[in-house]
């Protein structure tokens, strides 16, 4: 078995249970790889967006960008405080400091989109760092590192795949779900190169 409980670490499975498990889902990702692919555009996108507002902002009024920036510190601070000693009373708690100052810091492109949550209420999908660990791994083969341009580009140029926008699509995606999921895809990430490191290297 390749997934349990025990954990990705502590196996080492034969590279044939990767293909078993890849023929199973690989016909229901098509429309999986389309989603995903529009959200890394999208998120690339409002990334540009972000530090082209942020060096607007630095043009135009750099006295309230050093404030606006000095503020948000103290209030990170402030927050990191009180989760250290809980007798610390939260920021924002008497004011709606918090609220008032967030959209005005995302206008000014002080925040990264990548690392933002949009959906607010969890979703729960059973065996999720699974399905999101085996679509990596069937499209994984149909890119390609190029040290030229210093990212991830399609085999073949027919091939719509995009690099960049499936790793960001990824991503963001993966910090929709508790933080336990990520980990998980990450150790299954990790077993697989072992899996096939090891089967390369006994072959030879």
């Amino acid at each position: 078995m390749i997934f349990t409980l025990e954990g990705p670490e502590k196996l080492l499975p034969d590279p044939k249970y990767y293909t078993k498990n890849i023929t199973g889902i690989n016909p229901n990702l098509t429309i999986y790889l389309v989603i995903v692919l529009k959200v890394g555009q999208i998120q690339l996108i409002r990334r540009q967006i972000t530090r082209d507002e942020m060096q607007d902002v630095q043009f135009d009024s750099n006295n309230t960008t050093g404030n606006s920036r000095s503020l948000n510190q103290s209030l990170l601070t402030a927050i990191e405080a009180h989760y250290k000693d809980p007798s610390i009373p939260y920021p924002g708690e008497d004011n709606a400091i918090l609220f008032e100052l967030t959209p005005y810091l995302e206008s000014a492109g002080f925040h990264d989109p990548l690392s933002k949550i949009y959906v607010t209420q969890q979703p729960v999908v059973k065996n999720f760092s699974i399905i999101c660990f085996l679509f990596v791994i069937t499209q994984l083969p149909k890119l390609v590192y190029n040290k030229s341009v210093g990212s991830l580009l399609s085999r073949k140029p027919t091939d719509p795949l995009d690099g960049p926008a499936f790793v960001t699509g990824c991503l963001s995606l993966l910090r929709q779900f508790h933080s336990h999921n990520t980990d998980q895809f990450l150790g299954y990430m990790g077993q697989y190169v072992r899996s096939m490191v090891h089967s390369n290297a006994s072959t030879k």
